[in-house]
């Protein structure tokens, strides 16, 4: 009886040590499946980004530009026509301009890096 026992237990030692193995390699399969697609799904992200900022990164580079250049606009029309009387009316005007300039020149920053 003993000597089944053992045998139980022998068999059912070997059965799960087979099923710890068959569950690796198929968890790492999965994995590698997963990576797989995950790697794909990368390469389709940077292909069709480039492929948009080829078509419209000379357009979108236009439009910050212009976005610049409108940002000193109004801060020169806020200086001639809002700000008289107001105390500190030139650290109001320099700090809403630069911070305004600051936001465009950063999202132009994003873009250059995005593109390189």
């Amino acid at each position: 009886m003993q000597d089944n026992l053992e045998k139980i237990k022998s068999k059912l030692l070997e059965l799960a040590a087979l099923i710890k193995e068959q569950t690796s390699e198929e968890t790492k399969e999965l994995k590698e499946e997963i990576l797989h697609n995950l790697n794909d799904m990368k390469t389709e992200f940077e292909e069709r980004l480039q492929e948009v900022q080829g078509k419209y990164g000379d357009s979108i580079q236009e439009i910050w530009n212009d976005l610049e250049r409108k940002a000193y606009e109004v801060q020169g029309k806020i200086r001639e026509k809002l700000s008289y009387g107001l105390p500190h009316r030139d650290e109001i005007i320099d700090k809403t301009a630069e911070s305004l300039i600051e936001a465009i020149n950063r999202a132009k920053d994003i873009l250059q890096n995005r593109q390189r």
